[in-house]
């Protein structure tokens, strides 16, 4: 058998349509789905560390011959932190904020990338699905919404804990360049990727809808089948 940790995304860590759309379809005879409990707040600069360490103790807790993770949106952010630091039999990410520039999603053509930057997490067990037009997970490299994904990144409930994690971003020279004018877009471009997020359901109803959820679950179970 196989244990995969699955992370749930903002106000959801316990599952919501879309990561059921994903784990519902897992094959239950090789795979055992466990969700990861973790704060799951748009606190992310606190959330995100908490994921980090409970789905990195879940995995050592486990006695499965073999583990995966997945996440969405921001479970997403912590499943692929943590499989670019340990060899894992697989890692599958559903919108991935930190999806890598220039990396090929399995429904091929998706540009852009992540809103918060680009993490790479090793192509031989990484799968991963991005909807177009989704501006948390294929948004185009000019957008001056990479601005405000940068400074959303380290919010805290801590205001010691927001200001450590600017700082430490700035001294690591990880902000990405929007103030290069290569980056530039005029603002009637970012509401239209904002609308993308707000009422045309391209960073949730989309992975239903046209199947990517389903799409990654397939990616997944075929993997699993190989494994002895």
């Amino acid at each position: 058998m196989i244990d995969f940790f699955m992370v749930g995304g903002t106000f959801n860590p316990g599952g919501d349509g879309v990561t059921r759309a994903f784990t519902d379809r897992l094959d239950r005879r090789r795979i055992n789905v466990r969700y990861v409990a973790y704060p799951g707040t748009a606190q992310f600069g606190d959330s995100v560390p908490a994921g980090e360490r409970a789905l990195a103790n879940a995995i050592d807790r486990s006695n499965a011959a073999s583990q995966m993770v997945g996440g969405f949106s921001q479970g997403a952010i912590i499943a692929g932190n943590v499989a670019a630091k340990r060899p894992l039999a697989g890692c599958a990410l559903i919108a991935d904020p930190l999806r890598a520039e220039g990396t090929e999603p399995l429904n091929r053509g998706v540009g852009g990338y992540g809103i918060l930057g680009s993490r790479r997490v090793l192509p031989t067990w990484l799968w991963q699905v991005a909807a177009a037009g989704d501006p948390i997970s294929a948004l185009v490299k000019g957008s001056p919404l990479r601005g405000l994904g940068d400074v959303a990144e380290f919010a805290s409930q801590n205001p010691d804990v927001w200001v450590r994690g600017m700082l430490d971003k700035a001294q690591h020279n990880g902000f990405q360049p929007w103030w290069n004018p290569a980056y530039w877009r005029d603002w009637g471009t970012a509401a239209g990727w904002l609308n993308n997020y707000l009422t045309q359901g391209r960073h949730t109803a989309a992975y239903v809808d046209e199947g990517l959820c389903a799409q990654l679950a397939t990616k997944v179970n075929q993997a699993a089948a190989r494994r002895p």
